[in-house]
């Protein structure tokens, strides 16, 4: 599917691989409790690891209705960003299967986080905005699901292989040309 343009990159994002501004960037909009957002992430991985060249930005869309914990896990990535660690937070975060506020400090107390730097970020609005701002720009792109990537002028809604993401990024360097 084509949209007109991809979301904006912002330099806040949490990115990972190329930062190189010429670089094919895979912009997802995710829950950390979604169970095909979940599942695509090693696919991502599989694409980023054999394509350097290829950045990757997180964009929180918590899907509240459907489990009020996603926003909690949305703001401790954020509040482990704060202390760099947002995407070993991100793994935690994608691998559990709990999450709560609980549980959350347990991850960050495994990271070796700066527990009442975390906790008070926690327990405050300071990153709230940022994620209703993610979800504003996906209603804004008429995202209606998660996992959505866009790479390029292409959106890939809901599970994806790691060969239909590389099959994406390879039209999108074309594209480029």
């Amino acid at each position: 599917m084509l949209f007109r343009s991809p979301p904006p990159l912002r330099d806040t994002d949490p990115a990972r691989g190329s930062t190189d501004k010429e670089a094919i960037t895979i912009v997802e909009f995710a829950d950390f409790t979604c169970v095909y957002c979940r599942a695509v992430e090693s696919e991502i991985i599989k694409v980023l690891n054999q394509n350097p060249e290829v950045g990757h930005v997180w964009r929180d869309m918590p899907i509240a209705s459907d489990t009020p914990d996603a926003m909690i896990a949305s703001v401790a990535g954020r509040c482990a960003e704060d202390q760099g660690k947002f995407w070993d937070m991100h793994g935690l975060l994608l691998e559990s299967q709990k999450i709560n506020l609980e549980e959350v400090k347990k991850m960050a107390k495994s990271l070796k986080l700066n527990q009442t730097e975390f906790e008070s970020c926690m327990a405050s609005s300071k990153h709230v905005t940022d994620i209703q701002a993610d979800i504003q720009i996906a209603r804004d792109h008429n995202i209606t699901s998660a996992p959505t990537l866009f790479i390029g002028d292409q959106v890939i809604s809901g599970y994806a292989p790691a060969s239909e993401i590389r099959w994406a990024v390879l039209r999108a360097k074309w594209a480029k040309k």
